[in-house]
């Protein structure tokens, strides 16, 4: 049957399967990956009376701009410049960053020190590190309808720069280098540092560049030695970003941490045009697979019925609704909202309150809000098929080509030793679903961390035995593992990831990966 999917003043007619596929891009990939400095894509649209309309600061795919109606007007907010005196802070809006809110935003700090990377008896030998991350702080992707989004300064404070050696070396060292870039390297010209007096939409801020900064400075000291000794080449590290400045930025402040001697025309950093880093070269399977997507749009659908017809929900809506002053239909999905007002507490920006109804975004109806996304991460994420199907399909590639360089690091073949994948949230959730490490539902924190350690035995062994174990934000979660049926000394025989691998597509039917993926008859 012929479909037609209208968007602003495009129509597309086709049929089938295509309109699924196609429904699923602009209604979820686009909406999920907002514009960045060197991607251009869909913002978040609102529904208002009028019909769907994207925020006024941002363009459409159609590159119209559109100006906001005066009908839309919002109310005055306490987070705006208002004429007279300002408050002083003890009567303005803002809330502490400790607890949930602390674990989002996960603040630069010296307490890396109790993490757990590299912490592995003497009678083995770490062989190699795969590290996936999530960029670090960033500012907002998504806005509220009439109510732009908090200014925040993406250039770092000269105050805090005078008290902070690394940052400014890290800074100094940048400007000195910013056009030698290694000359295959898939970013050539980007920035490689936060430097806008005010931040984009979904660009990465100086906190982002510390978080990382930080944590590749803590990495080196746990693995630097231990890999490389006295023979560190370039040719043993190898860098993978996604296509946004945040990840690609966040990549650099990590590598600028974690290596001695950092050495921009020397780093080759490969893009990854998917954000679950697949890369058919080691492995030969297939990046497209439309099944994947059609499973992903199936939770989708599943997640926002819910959330239409849950009287949680709804009531949390109303509420918000009564503090931006606009109507229920127009307040985006509660992880939206989150998106917003976290980077408002987490650069101690004044929340907002409406001036007419005194309601006020507080501590208690935040707290209530991640309380209710993290329960969606559970029954729309951790406990639903359609999304585990998505997950294991989506991620089998990278964990194959894991997998694979691992064992040929065991069999001493040549291959690089160090691995970082510079991604998203949506590139870590995946993976902690289907590794049992998702139960709580929790979004992942900014500048989270995936962690495979490969070691072998320093006495050997014929054939060479390989072992590995996983850590996630620091802590050794290998023990949850639910096919690493015996653990020796704390690691997981390497050959427990192969049997996962060969047979976790298996439990949903899938025994051909490369042709069942472009099935989209499922």
């Amino acid at each position: 049957m012929m479909r037609c999917l209208r968007k602003q003043t495009l129509t597309i007619c086709f049929g089938g399967t295509g309109f699924i596929l196609l429904y699923w891009y602009f209604n979820v990939y686009l909406n999920d990956l907002p514009q960045t400095p060197k991607t251009r894509l869909t913002p978040h649209l609102f529904q208002t009376d009028r019909g769907i309309i994207p925020p006024s600061t941002l363009e459409d795919v159609t590159g119209v701009h559109y100006r906001p109606d005066p009908r839309d007007r919002g109310t005055q907010f306490t987070d705006r410049p208002t004429a007279g005196k300002t408050l002083p802070r003890s009567q303005r809006n803002f809330i502490a960053v400790e607890g949930r809110v602390k674990e989002y935003c996960n603040p630069p700090s010296e307490d890396l020190w109790r993490s757990e990377e590299g912490n592995v008896g003497e009678e083995f030998q770490l062989r190699s590190v795969h590290i996936i991350i999530r960029h670090g702080d960033r500012s907002p992707i998504h806005s509220i309808i009439n109510h732009p989004n908090s200014k925040l300064s993406c250039k770092f404070d000269s105050g805090f720069l005078e008290k902070n050696q690394k940052l400014t070396s890290y800074l100094n060292n940048l400007q000195k280098t910013e056009t030698n870039f290694h000359p295959q390297s898939d970013f050539r010209n980007w920035e490689l540092y936060p430097n806008k007096n005010i931040c984009d939409g979904a660009q990465l801020t100086p906190i982002g560049a510390h978080q990382h900064l930080n944590i590749g400075e803590f990495l080196q000291e746990k693995y630097f030695t231990k890999l490389f000794k006295d023979s560190f080449s370039y040719e043993d590290i190898h860098i993978r970003s996604t296509e946004y400045s945040r990840t690609f930025q966040s990549a650099i402040a990590f590598l600028y941490g974690f290596l001695p001697d950092f050495d921009l025309q020397k780093i080759q950093v490969h893009l990854s045009p998917d954000l679950l880093f697949c890369s058919p070269e080691i492995t030969g399977l297939t990046c497209r697979c439309p099944l994947a997507q059609i499973f992903k749009l199936q939770s989708n659908g599943m997640a926002g019925s819910h959330n239409r017809n849950d009287t949680g929900h709804r009531l949390l809506v109303r509420q918000l609704a009564d503090i931006y002053d606009i109507k229920p239909h127009q307040v985006p999905w509660l992880a939206a909202v989150l998106d917003i007002v976290m980077t408002q507490v987490c650069h101690q920006v004044e929340l907002p309150c409406n001036r007419r109804n005194a309601a006020c975004i507080n501590k208690k109806l935040i707290d209530k809000v991640w309380e209710t996304v993290d329960l969606d991460g559970v029954k729309f994420k951790t406990q639903n098929e359609p999304y585990l199907k998505f997950a294991h399909l989506s991620l089998h590639p990278l964990l194959s080509e894991i997998f694979i360089r691992m064992k040929n690091t065991v069999l001493l073949k040549i291959s690089p030793k160090f691995f970082l994948y510079s991604g998203h949230d949506i590139s870590l959730t995946p993976l902690l679903s289907i590794f049992g490490f998702h139960s709580d539902g929790k979004w992942p924190p900014y500048a989270s961390r995936f962690v495979f350690e490969l070691y072998t035995k320093r006495v050997n062994t014929n054939p060479a035995q390989g072992f590995f174990r996983v850590l996630y934000n620091g802590k050794d979660r290998t023990n949850e593992l639910m096919f690493c049926r015996k653990l020796h000394r704390g690691l997981c025989h390497l050959h427990h990831l192969k049997y996962f691998l060969d047979n976790h597509l298996k439990w949903y039917n899938i025994v051909d990966f490369n042709t069942q993926c472009l099935n989209t008859t499922e």
